[in-house]
């Protein structure tokens, strides 16, 4: 799957897709910061590849708006 790539009050986040033998996993990349944040998708979920990345699309969208709440710990 081709890298999704968004933006969230200035700072742009990236997801990688990668196949695994239990389903789909999506990798959270944030500009300037050398963490990252993992969303995966088990097989038995029984989604389709495109039901899988919109799933992770959307958990890494939330998540993104919760690393950069203002209570949020700092990476």
């Amino acid at each position: 799957m081709e890298p999704h790539v968004f933006q969230r009050d200035d700072v742009t986040f990236r997801i990688e897709f990668q196949g695994t033998e239990f389903g789909w996993e999506g990798r959270l990349f944030i500009e300037g910061h050398p963490t990252l944040q993992v969303v995966r998708v088990l097989n038995v979920c029984g989604l389709s590849q495109n039901e899988a990345r919109s799933t992770i699309v959307r958990g890494c969208e939330a998540m993104a708006a919760d690393i950069q709440a203002p209570d949020a710990t700092k990476l």
